[in-house]
């Protein structure tokens, strides 16, 4: 391919990029917990969210989440504990049914992959779980959980988190996966 038309492509993308944007705010995700890219909020501060939808959520502040803050699991941002909001799926609502075990998370029967807890970050440091056991997610929560990478900081480290601190509903717009 020319340069020429490289340069045409490539001021076409951006200029598409740019008309979406304007429609609607778009997130970028550069970690490696779900598909890298870009990222279109589709709701803020979403009334219900629905398991499988991407959000972005600012966990509240626990022992495990200053952890991930000290060792830079999270990086610096807006949310109330100076982290980034975290780009996660829901896995599981009100009313669900959540086995989590070393194997992993069973949601209603279903077995979600790449969920095991690992017992050490790629530094070798231990990493605590959520304790292991049979669970009901209650009214008002949500578990977020990465079943692309078995290595993201989510639920399976923290736990469920309130609805209601999940600040968008977001969609893929363009990934590399």
């Amino acid at each position: 391919m020319n340069a020429r038309r490289t340069g045409i492509i490539t001021l076409l993308l951006g200029a598409g990029i740019i008309a979406i944007a304007s429609a609607k705010p778009v997130m970028l995700n550069t970690t490696s917990s779900e598909p890298e890219g870009l990222y279109v909020v589709v709701e803020r501060q979403p009334a219900r969210v629905t398991r499988g939808v991407y959000v972005s959520a600012c966990p509240p502040m626990s022992a495990v989440i200053h952890l991930g803050v000290i060792r830079h699991y999270l990086a610096a941002g807006t949310c109330p504990d100076g982290t980034v909001p975290v780009l996660k799926q829901v896995e599981a609502v009100a009313g669900d049914r959540i086995e989590f075990s070393a194997a992993g998370f069973v949601v209603d029967g279903r077995l979600l992959p790449n969920t095991a807890p690992v017992g050490r970050d790629p530094h070798g440091r231990p990493l605590p779980h959520y304790p292991f056991g049979t669970y009901t997610v209650a009214p008002n929560q949500v578990w977020l959980l990465s079943t692309f990478s078995p290595l993201s900081f989510d639920g399976r480290y923290f736990g469920p988190i309130p609805a209601a601190d999940i600040q968008a509903i977001v969609r893929p717009l363009w990934t590399e996966q």
